[in-house]
């Protein structure tokens, strides 16, 4: 059976329009893995306030039209791009897969991107949740808590993501490979310190459902009492002439 051809066409009010605008040339790492970058203005300042804002103005950047990012991962802004051009992220095929991602956060950290960072975000809990139909949970590796750590403040949505999930479901033997990051560790202790139950919560509980499960009894008995009055009544009478 033949499928219909897809129609392609769009009104033109939704057209990319950044195709049409001028691109800026990034260097990205040091040599010898040094690369470079091309991208539309139009698509990368609309996202990126770092880009913007190198555009504007008197600067070198906005004259050359070219921006320098010698500290930066070749690697991780070409998966930048990607998202940007493609809105999706190849890394689902990765032996370390959350390195990339972290690495991919810190530089929407520093590009000061906030939708990449909430998707990049979004993807690391994907990667979580897909822990349980695969049988376990695949932790964060050290490295890629370490890059969040290393490239984030201390209040960066990122750092609570990863010690939401070390609290929630590590065993501590991941914690060796992080014993010289203070930071991480004084965070899952507050953590833990947060979610531990408080001696004789657990009693009070119990006392709470002993009682409710009292008063659901009682429940039963007078709904019994009236189930039987109920067919007193509608028994059916017998009349004798």
């Amino acid at each position: 059976m033949s499928t219909a051809p897809k129609d392609a066409r769009i009104p033109r009010s939704q057209a990319a329009g950044y195709v049409t605008s001028p691109s800026i040339r990034v260097i990205v790492g040091q040599a010898p893995d040094q690369k470079e970058f091309f991208v539309h203005e139009g698509l990368v300042c609309p996202r990126s306030e770092f880009f913007r804002k190198a555009m504007k103005g008197p600067w070198t950047e906005a004259q050359e039209r070219k921006i320098d990012l010698e500290q930066e991962d070749p690697e991780t802004f070409a998966l930048y791009l990607e998202l940007l051009y493609t809105g999706a992220l190849p890394t689902k095929e990765d032996t370390e897969l959350y390195a990339p991602l972290s690495k991919l956060y810190v530089l929407a950290e520093m590009l000061m991107d906030d939708t990449t960072k909430t998707i990049v975000l979004d993807a690391i809990q994907a990667q979580i949740d897909d822990g349980p139909e695969k049988d376990h949970y695949c932790f964060p590796e050290p490295a890629a808590i370490r890059i969040i750590y290393k490239g984030t403040m201390e209040s960066s949505p990122a750092r609570e993501v990863m010690v939401k999930f070390y609290t929630d479901y590590s065993c501590g033997e991941e914690l060796d490979e992080l014993a010289d990051l203070n930071e991480f560790h004084y965070d899952l202790v507050r953590s833990l310190i947060t979610k531990r139950p408080r001696p004789g919560e657990h009693d009070l509980v119990r006392e709470e459902l002993d009682d409710v499960k009292k008063e659901l009894r009682d429940v039963r008995k007078e709904l019994s009492s009236v189930k039987k009055e109920l067919a007193k009544k509608t028994e059916p009478r017998l009349y004798h002439c």
